[in-house]
């Protein structure tokens, strides 16, 4: 005999009484269920049609819970519970819906104008083709930020992306001038890219009210970040840059600095930078002859009187390259001086003279030109005469 059933029979001898009913169910309709625990307490419980379900402990406590009317979860024989009342019907929907509402509903969270920037500018550096349709609309909405947009930008200048960099200075260029004085301040940061990026940004902004700021630049250590504020001076064509141009110019040592500095008073067409155009004819690396030489034909008016002098007083690679800058003066005087130079006994002088006639279709030119293909036996000069008549098809 197990513990539970001595404790069962002896508590049923003193009470006198017989030994408590099974469990009965009782149906909605009032019928009435009893459930037995380890301890035997009973417990009643009743739905809304008043139906009881009584349950027993071993010690004999009752305990009735009723749902309808408010009726409540009633301790009948023991001291260790006691009643509570539950909140009325209407009161319980209202909570319940409250409660349901306030975990179903999403948290709503105004946007930061910082996180709208950096979600912009992800969408407007994307790459892939199936992201093309959202990079103009997102560039333009930055842009829209105006000011915002460019405090909001700056700490994307360190960016080493190629990428998010030309996507950086297409933005400040349609924000335009407001974002002047956010970036200058860059100019003067540690590094490379921070420095060489907001450089870039007003280049493509180019308003005359970052000059000042940029010319000291033309001296910083990096040769990449003193390429890139020669660009931008170039860009801006402001005339008050000119002479520290012309100055880096002479000083430079490395040729993609100089070819920047050559490109940038061209820009400019101003004739104080001619003399500097004129010596850089003769440079050691292609780039910034073919750079001086495209240079000198933008400048007016046509330097032709000294482009005439560098062609007597110098050799060498400098005497052709003032030939074909001559030539693309589109000067008359330099016309006939070319047309002369087509009887030189030097084959190169020749073939460049040529070429510096290659927008020249008057009459008198074509003939010559007919005339030299004749006779002439040099490969590179017949080169030059397949190329003007190709022109001329």
């Amino acid at each position: 005999m197990n513990l539970r059933n001595a404790f069962s029979k002896s508590s049923n001898r003193r009470s006198g009484g017989p030994p408590p009913e099974r469990a009965r169910p009782r149906t909605s309709c009032g019928a009435a269920s009893q459930l037995r625990t380890s301890r035997g307490a009973a417990f009643q419980l009743r739905t809304n049609c008043d139906a009881a379900l009584p349950l027993r402990t071993s010690c004999g406590a009752a305990f009735q819970l009723r749902t309808n009317c408010g009726a409540g979860f009633q301790p009948a024989h023991s001291r260790r519970f006691q009643a509570r009342e539950p909140l009325p019907h209407v009161q319980r929907v209202i909570v319940l819906v409250l409660l349901l509402f306030s975990l179903a509903a999403p948290t709503v969270q105004a946007e930061t104008d910082q996180a709208k920037v950096d979600r912009l500018f992800v969408m407007a550096s994307a790459s892939g083709i199936r992201y093309t349709d959202m990079v103009k609309p997102a560039k333009d909405s930055l842009a829209a930020m105006g000011e915002t947009a460019a405090i909001g930008l700056t700490h994307k200048l360190n960016a080493t992306d190629a990428r998010e960099r030309l996507t950086l200075a297409d933005i400040y260029a349609k924000i335009g001038a407001v974002a002047v004085p956010h970036l200058i301040p860059y100019l003067d940061s540690a590094g490379e890219y921070m420095p060489k990026n907001a450089a870039r940004c007003l280049s493509r902004i180019a308003d005359t009210s970052a000059t000042l700021a940029l010319i000291p630049k033309l001296n910083h250590d990096l040769y990449s970040v003193r390429s890139e504020v020669a660009t931008a001076l170039g860009k801006i064509a402001d005339p008050r840059a000119i002479d520290a141009l012309i100055e880096r110019l002479a000083d430079e040592s490395d040729s993609d600095v100089r070819k920047s500095c050559v490109v940038a008073l061209g820009r400019m067409g101003h004739s104080r930078a001619v003399p500097s155009l004129l010596y850089c004819l003769g440079d050691p690396f292609f780039g910034v002859r073919q750079s001086a030489l495209i240079a000198l034909t933008k400048i007016y008016p046509p330097p032709v009187t000294d482009l005439l002098a560098t062609l007597h007083r110098s050799t060498g690679v400098a005497r052709y390259g003032a030939i074909v800058a001559l030539g693309n003066t589109g000067d008359e005087r330099a016309r006939g001086f070319l047309l002369n130079m087509l009887d030189s006994d030097e084959p190169l002088i020749r073939g460049f003279s040529i070429e510096g006639l290659l927008n020249d279709s008057t009459v008198t030119t074509r003939d010559q030109i007919v005339s030299l293909k004749g006779t002439e036996t040099d490969p590179f000069v017949r080169a030059q005469i397949r190329r003007w008549e190709s022109l001329r098809k």
